[in-house]
């Protein structure tokens, strides 16, 4: 078997895992991304979640990520590290500036599955807001819910109980209609055909080319410090690298996922922009509101990469093929 060919089934067994295994933190990201008012927090959205239909509500929208993480895993990592040893040549060491470019060159080619997939994955979570208690009542509404406010007459609004009975009323109308992986996919497909499920493709290339950049040669130069004496990664090393270096790569590029999520948000203009999207963001919530779910998702990426690195470097695919370890990383 080819050494790609193992890179690949490597990769994809390192997307599943991580994936599974930080998946309910990364709804709780994408709900305060796209109701920012409507939560008190973390530990609110985790909450209302939870009461909305227990454990299994945390995985809601997981579908399209266990189906298109193991494409899209196995192109990001095996792509940085064939761009990486073409980019190498001759040379005993890769400078930074190729380093760089071999992680935006993954980034780029795993944005062809990473953009329906997130698209898919953020219509079913959005699906997965929970509901407020009484003593959240003096919470501003979600999304959806404010235009009706403003046709309420005064004497609706004079008593607390039809009006908590009213906002409840309001809140299951906002929330869309619960549907299946297959049918969002289908819904998509009939109404604006491949193109459809392209729909934040420009958010998603400037949020993951730039990360990819930065990840890519910090994981690398961390992993490398602490190698075997033959030159092969160590697993749980490389977990605690990929943690490092997917904490500090996530938060820095918060903005751009938060931009990225409004844009494919199922309740999205058709014809949002990344510029008007932005622009709604810092006026509603000041500049520092671009970093809304920020800490949500170094929680999710982190380990995310981390348990990804540490499975590729396993050798998973090598030890179920009997194959000998490729394992050589370039710094």
């Amino acid at each position: 078997m080819s050494e790609l060919k193992v890179k690949v089934i490597n990769g994809a067994a390192a997307g599943v895992i991580g994936v599974a295994s930080t998946f309910p933190l990364d709804l709780v990201k994408t709900n305060l991304q796209l109701h920012p008012t409507y939560y008190r927090g973390i530990s609110d959205c985790f909450k209302q979640i939870f009461a909305s239909g227990g454990v299994f509500a945390f995985y809601r929208g997981i579908g399209p990520n266990l189906l298109l993480i193991s494409p899209e895993k196995a192109i990001k990592l095996s792509c940085n590290d064939i761009f990486r040893k073409k980019l190498l040549g001759d040379r005993k060491h890769l400078p930074l500036l190729f380093e760089c470019l071999a992680g935006g060159g993954a980034g780029l080619c795993q944005v062809v599955v990473t953009t329906p997939m997130e698209l898919l994955k953020i219509k079913g979570q959005s699906q997965a807001k929970g509901h407020h208690s009484s003593t959240s009542s003096k919470l501003p509404p979600p999304p959806g819910i404010a235009h009706h406010s403003t046709t309420m007459s005064t004497q609706n609004l004079a008593s607390r109980s039809t009006s908590k009975a009213h906002a409840a009323k309001f809140h299951n109308e906002s929330l869309p209609p619960k549907s299946s992986l297959v049918a969002d996919a289908m819904s998509i497909a009939r109404k604006d055909g491949i193109r459809g499920f392209y729909k934040g493709v420009g958010s998603t290339l400037l949020r993951d080319i730039p990360f990819s950049m930065v990840y890519f040669p910090l994981f690398a130069h961390l992993n490398h410090a602490n190698l075997n004496a033959d030159g092969t990664s160590k697993p749980l090393w490389s977990l605690v690298a990929g943690v490092g270096a997917g904490a500090f790569s996530a938060w820095l590029f918060t903005p751009f996922d938060y931009v990225k999520t409004k844009i494919q948000s199922p309740n999205a203009p058709k014809d949002i922009t990344v510029k008007r999207a932005v622009v709604e963001i810092v006026k509603r919530q000041g500049l520092l509101g671009l970093f809304t779910g920020a800490m949500p998702r170094v929680m999710v990426v982190a380990p995310l990469f981390g348990v990804a690195q540490a499975t590729y470097y396993v050798g998973l695919a090598e030890r179920l093929l009997g194959t000998a370890s490729w394992d050589k990383p370039t710094i």
